[in-house]
C-alpha cells in the first residue's frame, strides 16, 4: 500500500475535489454528525477560530493498496486503514472527512485532515508529512497482511541497479570497439539485442537523447549514466576523431624528418670520398698482378727499380791477370 500526503490552503478545494460524482462518504473522525455538509462546516469553523500565522490548515492524504487487494477491501476494512494510519502518523486527535473513489480500477481512499487541534487552537506538526504518510502506510500494510509497497519498491531499484550496471556495461563496451559515429553506435545497440528510442526535436528531427530497453525494462541514457548521454557521445566521436587526424599528423611529420635526414645525409657525402672495396688477390693464386691492376702502380715499378739495382750491385767485377 503506498500513502502519501501534503498541507494546503484550501479546505473548500479540497472537499469539492474528493466530494465528486462516484465517490463514497465513508470516513469521520471526531466530528458531531454524520453529514458530510454538516462535516465539512464544522472543520471550516475550527479553522476559523485559528489566529496564528500560518496559512495550509489543511492535510490532504491519500492510501492506495494493491489494485487485486483495494477491489476486495469492504467499507469496514477501509475504516480500519484510515483509523490506524492517522494514529501512527499522530493525527488521531485531530478532524478528518474520508472518501473513497470506485470510479477507477485502483480503488484508493482521501482523506482531508483539519490541522487546527480543537483543544489546543494550534496547528499539528506538519514536518515531513510525506515521509511519514510513507512509513505510516508500510506499517498498516504489514498490520493487515497487505501487500508493502516499501518492499515492492526495494524489489524494482535492486532490478533497476542490475539493469542499470547491465546497460552500462554494454554501452561502455560498445564504445571500446570505436565505432565511427553517431549512426554506428546506434546500430551496435540494436545488433546487441537491445531496444534503442531516439528522442528527436518535433520540428527540425534533430536526436536529442536516446534510451536502450530489454526484457520490458527501459531506461534513458542519462539514467544510466550522465557520461553516456547523447551530448556527449557526440563528444566522445568528435575527440575520436581529433586523435585520429593528429596521430595521422604526427605519423607524416616524423616520417618526413626521417625521410629529410636522409636525404641530408646523402648530399653531405662527397664524390671524392667515396670508397669501392675491392678483393686482394692471394699469393698463390693462378690470378696475375696484372688482372688485379697492381702492376700499372707507379708505387710498385719504383719498387722493382730499387730492387733490381740491388741486385746489380752484388755482380763481382771480373779480375784481370
Amino acid at each position: 500500500m503506498i500513502g502519501k500526503a501534503k498541507s494546503n490552503k484550501s479546505l473548500s478545494a479540497t472537499l469539492a475535489y474528493n466530494h465528486k460524482q462516484g465517490s463514497e462518504f465513508f470516513f469521520s473522525q471526531n466530528l458531531v454528525s454524520g453529514d458530510r455538509h454538516d462535516l465539512a462546516m464544522q472543520m471550516s469553523d475550527l479553522q476559523k477560530c485559528y489566529t496564528g500565522k500560518g496559512k495550509n490548515l489543511t492535510i490532504h492524504a491519500q492510501l492506495s493498496p494493491a489494485i487485486s487487494e483495494g477491489k476486495k477491501l469492504t467499507t469496514k476494512e477501509w475504516q480500519k486503514i484510515a483509523s490506524s494510519f492517522l494514529e501512527r502518523t499522530g493525527m488521531g486527535r485531530l478532524q478528518c472527512i474520508g472518501y473513497l473513489h470506485r470510479d477507477k480500477e485502483h480503488v484508493h481512499c482521501h482523506l482531508i485532515v483539519n490541522r487546527v487541534d480543537e483543544n489546543t487552537f494550534k496547528l499539528y506538526d506538519d514536518s515531513y508529512i510525506m515521509l511519514r504518510s510513507i512509513r505510516a502506510a508500510d506499517e498498516v500494510a504489514k498490520e493487515l497482511g497487505l501487500t508493502r509497497a516499501m518492499l515492492v519498491k526495494e524489489k524494482i531499484n535492486k532490478e533497476k541497479i542490475g539493469s542499470k550496471q547491465e546497460f552500462k556495461l554494454f554501452l561502455e563496451n560498445i564504445l571500446t570497439q570505436n565505432p565511427k559515429n553517431l549512426e554506428g553506435y546506434f546500430d551496435a545497440i540494436r545488433s546487441g539485442g537491445y531496444g534503442l528510442r531516439v528522442h528527436r526535436d518535433k520540428k527540425t528531427g534533430e536526436a536529442r537523447g536516446y534510451g536502450i530497453s530489454k526484457g520490458g525494462t527501459y531506461m534513458d541514457a542519462s539514467t544510466i549514466d550522465r557520461k553516456l548521454t547523447l551530448r556527449n557521445i557526440e563528444k566522445y566521436f568528435i575527440e575520436w576523431d581529433t586523435v585520429k587526424e593528429k596521430t595521422k599528423t604526427e605519423w607524416q611529420d616524423d616520417n618526413g624528418k626521417k625521410l629529410d635526414q636522409e636525404i641530408k645525409l646523402i648530399r653531405s657525402i662527397k664524390p671524392d670520398k667515396i670508397q669501392i672495396p675491392f678483393e686482394i688477390p692471394d699469393a698463390k693464386s693462378s690470378t696475375s698482378l696484372a688482372s688485379s691492376g697492381l702492376e700499372t702502380s707507379p708505387h710498385t715499378d719504383i719498387a722493382r727499380k730499387k730492387k733490381r739495382r740491388k741486385s746489380l750491385g752484388r755482380i763481382s767485377k771480373p779480375s784481370f791477370h
